[in-house]
């Protein structure tokens, strides 16, 4: 120490260095605070997956299979939205689903004689699956007053 001192160019460098440091103990010395990467959220892909399952079923030809998954879902819908019993299908029935879901009896009564139509037969054509889903989305569009 003694000897870098004693030398006018080499106390220069030695204070030289000792301020570089603490410039950058004061400015590099700070924590540093890292990036937080923005992650653009998952899609949602459920929609995606239904079409998919739809489709395959679509393309088995299972019209029968599609038809009784919609005929469950329906039910399951009645009694989860009008808390109605689907035990027995029969005028009561119908009577009380139409007054809760503004429509009326003959439409009810001819929705659920398709379902029974289509529950008794083996197979069905893809037109009667069709009419099936369109009596249903006619029946939640006169409850959501569309």
């Amino acid at each position: 120490m003694h000897y870098l001192l004693s030398s006018k160019s080499l106390k220069y460098a030695y204070y030289f260095v000792l301020i570089g440091l603490l410039l950058f103990l004061i400015f590099e010395g700070k924590r540093k605070q890292r990036s937080i990467p923005i992650l653009a959220p998952l899609k949602n892909q459920s929609l995606a997956f239904t079409q998919t399952i739809a489709n395959m079923y679509f393309e088995n030809q299972d019209h029968k299979n599609i038809a009784e998954q919609q005929i469950t879902y329906f039910l399951e819908y009645i009694r989860s939205t009008f808390n109605i019993s689907t035990a027995k299908l029969n005028n009561d029935f119908y009577k009380k689903l139409a007054s809760k879901s503004n429509n009326n009896v003959e439409f009810v009564s001819k929705l659920f004689t398709k379902i029974t139509q289509i529950q008794i037969k083996n197979t069905i054509t893809d037109k009667e699956l069709i009419e099936l889903n369109k009596l249903i989305e006619k029946f939640k569009n006169n409850f959501n007053g569309k």
